[in-house]
């Protein structure tokens, strides 16, 4: 690592060492040879000053085994050109340079054994500098910088960094000390969760944890109980030998882990950066484990963090609960921990900004699984995909311009904005005022505790060198809170105090603290006193003394509200359980003082609303109706079938309580927002609580790029921007994305890379398909022009669509018939691999076959074919009446035993399906438990036009009954039912078209529903009507041609014809 004597030097003589460059430069244009010697001259007097010239190998025209190194200084080399002889672009010229050096650094490491990521080359000619680094398996190769005050100094560092003996602060480094391979790793890891487990009475571990649990939930929609999780591999990944893991706190465990690692790296920077005479150092207690435990109890505190100047990185966390199970096991494990630590170089915090800014988010994925990941909803916005998103949003860099990301997770966006800001104005002003600028215009808000860590690290990451001469204290703004919620409430009518539930306790505070902007002051002298274990009284004369004008107008209720506040902090304190809670409730009010700001950015969670904790479900669910952002009743509502995405409400709110007028917000989103019919129609309706106006400004759709896919997670990926108080206009210009070839592109990789080499992109257009908030049509616009003489004006269609049959228990309906035993019976499996909950397995059960029925699901059907795999159990009718229990007894004793014997444990599961709680027992009270939803006289029909919902473009089939036994379609199949078989073939022909399957892909994002009956002018089928008789003749040939080819594709494109001309001449 570079000490801080030789750092400080180089910065406090920057100007001067400038200087001499410029001299060593001028009238040498053409001349290499003068110009090397110059300034190997300065470089010189550079070490002979900082007293390290004996500490670096200095060597000039160095031969290696792919040519001649001009000067080697250590692990340097500098490859020199003439003054002016580099372009300001890497052209063609320039790359030759660089792969001059590239072959110098692989034949340094050839002759040397050096590795090559130790190693940096670079091509210099005085006014340019062009970076050469190998990093894993790709070449870094740096845009010239052209030489100035700080890029010189820069270069110098970075010269002398290469030489450090310190081991690089690079992602593959810190995943091998401390990633899940490592001993480190797995033995922390696997104590935390043993302590965990075996002291589950200890009263402040068990709350801190419960309250990290409830945000978890509130935060990913993740219930412990209920979901399934696909983490079964973290057993073995940390050595745990129990057999039966709560993965509660195994979770728990990793994240404390996490957390340890991010407060000590922090610590580190911190110091390196801070390391001055004005600071006073922080030097860990290894020698002994009590006084040990003191010093991590001042960083849970955040003690030392506020003596390195930074207030709030902590604050009391929820990740502290190891010091109340503190022993010499923990002592010494974190011991270690912190040994590794030191033995890191962190100047790459300054010199390699790029490569630092990736160091925690790399870390944290390396720690838990990829299928973990998934499940918990734990992945962040590549950086590609940020960087593209904040340049699309174009945002003027002022001093008074303010960002807000309300969901910041690690803190991606943010760290991008900083940097931009840095760029913008680091050698025009100071560095106290650079960060007085970028803390007051870059803020962050996030529900999950470990990402405000992470976030808060990163912040201080970007700032970098910022950080290093300022001396006063700052504040990360980045706050641990519910940015839509707390405003939410927060405007409540009538409402004279604020309840603020925890593990802890239920809080109360007074309304009037938040209106008059005092909440801050009073709970720091709560903070404060609580540690002092001060009185009651003391605090009511520290409020009379510091806030007189807020306790004189406190009403005397409110006044003995805030009296039981402290007296119930006072109880916490002596139970020895306070210590985080003054601070948790004055993060959660951060939302209501922040001023509208400029821009909003960022990727807010998608969550459905079924899977949010019932409670936040209850918190939140009037103000759907508030924003006019749900317009579902009845069924739909109750069963919430429209599948309304969190984020849905998110922008609204956050735009309407946020942002200026005039205003944008740029989010990642989900592409079906845009043309789902349901969950997407109130977002599109593009106004706030349908009295201000909002447009659209700009999308991207990334949907076929997959930009998540790396983190092995497959999900619809857009971008867009709208701006405030301005009106909607259509067409909207769409931009869709694709890739150039099959490959996965890698999340950390540069936007330059991915736009220009990796993916391409296709201009569109979007309208609404009907009404304003229907539907986006995205299609050329040639192709709009055909569409919009197919789709139909009629409000009642002569074509109706259901979908199939909803058991909500597949695995018990669904069987796998093995042999007849007698006429009427029948030996069947059910598969329990239909399901995600455990259930029992029924095997070799002989059933009535009166009610077994050929299955279709949506794997099932292609286009013109179907194969069935399994059977369906329907008691019904034929006109769609269930089978009552007392009847099926009588006609299909085994039938009725199936369902209701103790012993396969059936019953309670039929119970509980939400379409027989919420629909069918509303419709009959006395309904059998194992009806069904979504069955009536239609299931019956003799032919039915099937198609499945998720496919991309329609592809139909004519089914009728097989081998004399009706077809039953699943609830992913969408059915026409139809008396007529020639009517039947008709309708099928015309979806099966290739006009009809553009323009379902032009607006259906991913969900292909009876609706698309309602777009499209299909007439009504007529015996007597030539064309009509045709296309059904040709779809009939279809059905019978599968498996040719040849005979196929003829037929298909002589349907085309008829069905272009029927639809588009009618």
């Amino acid at each position: 690592m570079i000490n801080s004597e030789i750092r400080f030097y180089i910065h406090n003589h920057k100007e001067e060492l400038f200087e001499k460059l410029v001299e060593a430069r001028s009238g040498n244009e053409n001349k290499e040879e003068n110009f090397r010697q110059n300034y190997a001259i300065i470089l010189d007097n550079l070490f002979k000053q900082l007293k390290i010239k004996e500490n670096i190998n200095i060597e000039n025209e160095f031969t290696v085994f792919k040519g001649r190194i001009d000067s080697l200084y250590g692990n340097f080399i500098i490859e020199y050109k003439y003054p002016t002889r580099i372009s300001a672009s890497n052209t063609t010229s320039n790359m030759e340079f660089v792969k001059q050096v590239q072959r110098q650094i692989e034949g340094f490491y050839q002759k040397t054994s050096i590795p090559v990521n130790k190693v940096m080359g670079v091509v210099f000619d005085g006014y340019y500098v062009i970076y050469v680094k190998k990093q894993g398996d790709s070449w870094n190769i740096s845009t010239p910088q052209e030489m100035s005050v700080n890029s010189h100094e820069l270069f110098l560092m970075r010269l002398l960094s290469v030489n450090s003996s310190g081991k690089a602060l690079v992602v593959e480094n810190l995943i091998k000390d401390f990633g899940p391979s490592s001993i480190q790793s797995k033995r922390i890891i696997s104590t935390f969760y043993n302590k965990l487990e075996s002291n589950q009475k200890i009263n402040k571990t068990k709350i801190l944890f419960e309250q990290w649990q409830m945000l978890y939930r509130e935060v990913c929609g993740y219930s412990f109980e209920t979901r399934d999780l696909k983490i079964k591999g973290l057993k073995e990944l940390y050595s745990l030998q129990t057999e039966i893991i709560n993965y509660p706190h195994l979770i728990f465990a990793i994240q404390t882990y996490f957390s340890l690692l991010i407060k000590v790296l922090s610590l580190n920077i911190l110091t390196y950066l801070k390391d001055n005479a004005l600071i006073e150092k922080f030097h860990f207690h290894t020698e002994n484990f009590e006084k040990l435990r003191n010093d991590f109890k001042d960083i849970e505190e955040g003690g030392v963090f506020r003596r390195l100047g930074i207030s709030n990185f902590l604050e009391g966390d929820f990740f502290s609960w190891y010091l109340y199970l503190w022993d010499d096991e923990i002592g010494e494990l974190l011991q270690n921990l912190i040994e590794t630590f030191e033995k890191y170089d962190y100047s790459i915090i300054v010199l390699e900004r790029d490569i630092a800014k990736d160091l925690l988010k790399n870390l944290y994925y390396e720690l838990l699984p990829a299928a973990m990941r998934r499940a918990l909803g734990e992945f962040y916005t590549p950086d590609w995909l940020a960087e593209f998103l904040i340049e699309d949003l174009h945002p003027q860099i002022k001093e008074d311009t303010l960002f807000l990301d309300p969901t910041c997770g690690s803190g991606t966006f943010l760290v991008m904005l900083i940097k931009k800001i840095i760029n913008c104005y680091s050698s025009s002003i100071t560095s106290e005022k650079l960060l007085k600028i970028i803390t007051n215009s870059v803020c962050g808000y996030d529900l999950n505790p470990l990402a405000v860590i992470c976030a808060r690290a990163n912040y201080i990451i970007a700032l970098g060198d910022v950080l290093s001469e300022c001396e006063e204290p700052i504040e990360i703004p980045i706050y641990l809170c519910d940015a839509m919620l707390t405003v939410l409430e927060g405007y409540e009518e009538n409402k004279d105090c604020y309840i603020i539930p925890t593990k802890a306790e239920t809080f109360i505070l007074p309304k009037k603290l938040v209106d008059m902007k005092e909440i801050n002051n009073v709970l720091d002298i709560v903070n404060d006193l609580i540690h002092r274990n001060s009185s009651l009284n003391v605090f009511e004369k520290q409020l009379m003394k510091q806030l007189p004008e807020l306790i004189q107008s406190l009403s005397p209720k409110e006044y003995q509200i805030l009296r039981d506040f402290y007296i119930k902090m006072e109880e916490l304190n002596e139970k020895k359980i306070d210590g985080i809670w003054a601070n948790v409730i004055k993060n959660a009010f951060a939302p209501v003082f922040q001023r509208k700001v400029d821009y909003i950015i960022g990727n807010p969670p998608w969550i459905d609303w079924q899977n949010l904790p019932e409670n936040y479900r209850d918190s939140i669910q009037k103000y759907w109706y508030d924003y006019c952002v749900f317009d579902h009743k009845g069924l739909k509502a109750q069963l919430g079938s429209a599948h309304d995405d969190i984020s849905v409400l998110m922008t609204y709110v956050i735009m309407d309580n946020f942002l200026k007028d005039g205003g944008k917000l740029a989010f990642v989103i989900n592409q079906n927002l845009l043309q789902s019919s349901g969950g997407g129609d109130g977002f599109r309706k593009f106004t706030i609580k349908e009295k201000i106006p909002v447009s659209v400004k700009s999308v991207n759709d990334f949907v076929e790029i997959e930009p998540f896919k790396d983190l092995e997670v497959s999900n619809k990926t857009a971008t867009i921007i709208l701006q405030k108080n301005e009106e909607n206009r259509y067409p909207i210009v769409y931009k869709k994305w694709y890739k150039c070839n099959k490959k996965v592109i890698d999340s950390n990789e540069n936007k330059e890379k991915v736009l220009k080499k990796l993916i391409k992109c296709k201009e569109l257009y979007a309208t609404p398909i009907n009404e304003y908030n229907s539907p986006w049509m995205i299609a050329t616009k040639e192709q709009k022009r055909i569409f919009d003489r197919i789709i139909s004006k009629e409000a009642n269609p002569f074509y109706r669509a259901r979908k199939g049959v909803d058991t909500s228990a597949n695995a018990i309906f669904w069987v796998k018939e093995k042999k007849k035993i007698k006429s009427n019976l029948v030996l069947v499996d059910n598969s329990p691999e239909n399901s995600r909950k455990r259930i029992t397995y029924v095997s070799n059960f002989p059933l009535e076959n009166d009610y077994i029925y050929p299955l279709l699901r949506g794997k099932d059907v292609k286009k013109w074919k179907y194969n069935s795999e399994y059977s369906i159990i329907l008691p019904y009718t034929n006109d769609g009446k269930v089978i009552e229990k007392d009847e099926l007894i009588i006609t299909c004793p085994n039938v009725y035993d199936y369902f209701f014997m103790e012993n396969h444990g059936f019953l309670p599961i039929l119970k509980e399906r939400a379409t027989y709680k919420k629909l069918i027992l509303k419709q009959n009270k006395h309904a059998p438990e194992y009806s069904l939803y979504n069955i009536g006289k239609y299931t019956f029909s003799p032919y039915k036009v099937i198609w499945k919902a998720l496919a991309k473009g329609v592809a139909a089939v004519t089914i009728s009954n097989e081998n004399e036994r009706m077809l039953v379609p699943d609830h992913n199949l969408v059915m026409v039912p139809l008396e007529n078989e020639t009517e039947a073939y008709y309708l099928t022909g015309i979806l099966n078209s290739d006009i009809v399957s553009e323009f379902v892909n032009a607006y259906v994002a991913w969900f292909i529903s009876g609706h698309i009956l309602e777009r499209i002018n299909i007439p009504k089928y007529c015996d007597e009507n030539l064309l009509h008789n045709e296309i059904a003749e040709l779809a009939k040939n279809a059905h019978l041609m599968v498996g040719d080819e040849k005979r196929l594709g003829e037929i298909e494109e002589e349907l085309n014809k008829k069905v272009n001309k029927l639809l588009l001449d009618c």
